[in-house]
């Protein structure tokens, strides 16, 4: 990081490798092949990805991170796990 605000090859690396990562356990996930997770998918994901969530938290993330129709899409699982890896 050299504080220009810019992202150079060495920040963007792990930050690709990262999401790689994620669209590795996404699509394992989505077994029905929709596009978003639900509830349940988004439960078995979080667990694949490291995170053992209590209920109540993994409620939170879902309200957080879902959309009108309770499923999450990639950008805002990717957006969940960033969020996570920062807090724990």
């Amino acid at each position: 990081n050299d504080g220009s605000g810019k992202l150079g090859l060495k920040e963007f690396h792990p930050l690709w490798t990262k999401i790689q990562k994620y669209q590795k356990i996404y699509r394992e996930i989505d077994v029905d092949r929709s596009g978003t997770m639900n509830s349940y998918e988004m439960r078995r994901a979080l667990e694949t990805a490291g995170f053992k969530l209590n209920c109540q938290l993994h409620q939170v993330i879902v309200a957080r991170f879902a959309d009108e129709d309770l499923v999450i899409d990639f950008d805002n699982f990717v957006r969940c796990l960033i969020r996570l890896e920062t807090l724990f």
